[in-house]
């Protein structure tokens, strides 16, 4: 396993400092927290600045696989490196069964001592877009 980038309280930070406490943003404000844990124990001194509790859950693709939504996609390609530091394999392995628990076609596969955004094996990628459209060369 790679080193990890981030602690615990790992995307909502006590002092709103990760990029996650971005993404909710609103004109007038920089940064929300969107858990509980994450506002109640704020470290800026700052007063009302989480989120709707429902709106942090988009985000989250096991949110969306637990409601077995019947127009999801059905053909999954999954990498990770086993060095990532910013996703655990245990994430992906977790996506990947709920998924394949489903009936989905999910390609899992965790690339050994290779970092985040790794990508050894996108020919493979490729042939097997052309396998679930029907669309070969």
């Amino acid at each position: 396993m790679g080193a990890r980038k981030k602690t615990a309280a790992t995307f909502d930070p006590f002092d709103l400092s990760a990029g996650e406490n971005n993404e909710f943003c609103t004109g007038t404000t920089e940064a929300r927290h969107f858990t509980e844990y994450g506002q109640r124990n704020d470290s800026t001194g700052l007063t009302g600045t989480r989120v709707n509790s429902d709106i942090h859950a988009l985000l989250n693709l096991m949110y969306h696989v637990a409601r077995h939504n019947p127009g999801r996609a059905k053909h999954w390609w999954i990498r990770v490196g086993t060095k990532d530091s910013d996703n655990a394999p245990t994430v992906v392995g977790n996506v990947a069964g709920s998924l394949h628990g489903l009936g989905d076609d999910v390609n899992s596969l965790m690339y050994w001592d290779q970092g985040h955004g790794s990508n050894t094996d996108a020919a493979d990628f490729i042939t097997g877009v052309g396998r679930v459209t029907g669309r070969r060369r």
